[in-house]
């Protein structure tokens, strides 16, 4: 008895997942052609529009006059450019700097240039010795440099000598508040200068009297030549001593 009830169970079973799977089945064919035919009907309608704009737009065209004879205003072709090979990128710190280098590193690599590498491949050997020949690496024999892309300290006269006459000169100037927030962050400027932390924003304690906290250039290659005190007039050549004087005539 117990057997002949367990077998009329198992029976029961299948058959309700033979009429689920059945049902299941019925249910997804009307729902596919449902959806096949709600699509037909969009494309049938896209289809109209379509024809619809393309006989307007020939009417359009058939009824107006010809312009055959009017000028052309439409604009010309886009301006080209010459690709130039030799570049010196007069690198100041704390401008994006490296974010262009990098782009020009591969543009060198792609094109196998020749590029003025400091000695011990130290970004920083050539800084700030203004091109010193111990601090860079010679060029291939019989070759000439091609790119100079590492922080050095501009000098126009140096610079001619080891590149060729048709390189091109490039930099970046920042603007100069936020020059001196992205380098006062990054070389910890607020430690060095030994500003202790209170309510008002150390930046604004500094120039309240900066003499007081920077005074002098000459901080060595790893840091700016010159850290607040136009440290990118310095990367660029001017002289630190000027600077005072430029500002008394200010």
């Amino acid at each position: 008895m117990l057997g002949h009830s367990r077998r009329t169970f198992v029976a029961l079973l299948i058959i309700t997942a033979v009429s689920t799977l059945l049902y299941s089945r019925t249910l997804f064919t009307r729902h596919h052609d449902r959806n096949h035919s709600l699509t037909r009907r969009l494309m049938g309608v896209v289809r109209e529009n379509q024809s619809s704009l393309l006989n307007q737009s020939q009417s359009s065209t058939s009824s107006q006059p010809s312009t055959s004879s009017q000028p052309n205003t439409s604009p010309g072709p886009w301006p080209t450019c010459t690709e130039r090979r030799r570049l010196a990128f007069a690198k100041n710190h704390k401008v994006g700097g490296d974010t262009v280098r990098t782009i020009f590193d591969r543009f060198g690599y792609v094109r196998k240039l020749n590029f003025i590498l400091p000695r011990s491949l130290v970004v920083s050997k050539m800084y700030p010795y203004q091109l010193h020949p111990k601090s860079y690496l010679p060029p291939p024999r019989n070759q000439a440099f091609d790119l100079l892309v590492y922080h050095t300290v501009y000098e126009r006269a140096r610079y001619r000598e080891i590149l060729p006459k048709d390189t091109v000169y490039l930099t970046i100037i920042r603007e100069p508040l936020s020059h001196l927030k992205s380098t006062w962050n990054y070389y910890k400027l607020q430690k060095r200068f030994h500003i202790e932390d209170n309510r008002e924003d150390p930046i604004l304690t500094f120039l309240a009297n900066p003499g007081k906290y920077d005074k002098r250039c000459g901080h060595g290659r790893h840091v700016p030549y010159c850290l607040t005190q136009n440290a990118m007039s310095a990367d660029l050549g001017f002289p630190p001593r000027n600077k005072q004087a430029g500002r008394a005539r200010m």
